[in-house]
């Protein structure tokens, strides 16, 4: 799975869950918490739907939650999830 096809899903996910959002404004370089307006809640919600609809539940390693903390914008969801994809657990569980 490709980085774009992660943004496509991502972007879809966003949109379900909030759909007053613009869809121009869920850019790569859109802040969760300040351009669309996400709290931690939010975010771990986003998430667990992406995990869902990417069918990654089975790649997340313990050392990979550190990582989401430095998560900041859409570009940075995409890349977190570009790598779990690459993972040979990928999509397993």
């Amino acid at each position: 799975m490709n980085k774009e096809e992660i943004l496509t899903a991502l972007k879809s996910v966003i949109m379900q869950m909030d759909p007053d959002l613009p869809a121009d404004a869920i850019i790569p370089a859109a802040d969760l918490r300040n351009d669309l307006a996400f709290d931690s809640l939010d975010i771990y919600e986003l998430l667990w739907h992406l995990d869902k609809e990417l069918n990654l539940r089975g790649a997340w390693h313990e050392n990979d939650f550190p990582k989401l903390e430095n998560c900041r914008t859409v570009a940075d969801i995409a890349d977190l999830y570009a790598d779990l994809s690459a993972r040979p657990t990928a999509g397993r569980k």
